[in-house]
């Protein structure tokens, strides 16, 4: 979901705009099942010496979800990708709530991040 902070001052809902376009080329229903009760930037608190982990704390916190309960299947949408710390929250909450659900993910780029798929001995032999 975008923040509301970037909501407010009119950035572009891209994942948003890419769910749509989705949705008509696969001809489903495209419904916004989550959103942030409070504007969170990872950018800001890693610049501030914030862990990654208490980013995701922050951002599950803040993410809310209301999953119909005739969703059995869902497409989580991420616009960009790089380590997936805020895809991997979206989809506990997604779990918690529908555990039965089919989910799959899917991203317009992923961005990489050398911490997400190096152990500085090589490449890590999976991602988690």
């Amino acid at each position: 979901p975008l923040s509301p902070d970037k909501a407010a001052s009119g950035e572009k809902h891209r994942t948003r705009i890419l769910a749509r376009e989705l949705g008509s080329l696969l001809a489903v229903r495209v419904r916004e099942m989550l959103s942030l009760s409070a504007g969170i930037s990872k950018r800001r608190m890693l610049a501030a010496k914030y862990t990654t982990s208490q980013f995701e704390r922050q951002y599950r916190e803040a993410l809310e979800a209301e999953i119909p309960t005739d969703a059995g299947q869902m497409l989580l949408i991420d616009d960009v990708m790089t380590r997936g710390s805020t895809a991997a929250q979206a989809m506990h909450i997604l779990r918690e709530q529908r555990p039965e659900a089919e989910i799959v993910i899917a991203t317009a780029g992923q961005m990489i991040v050398k911490e997400a798929v190096s152990n500085g001995r090589g490449f890590r032999s999976h991602i988690t």
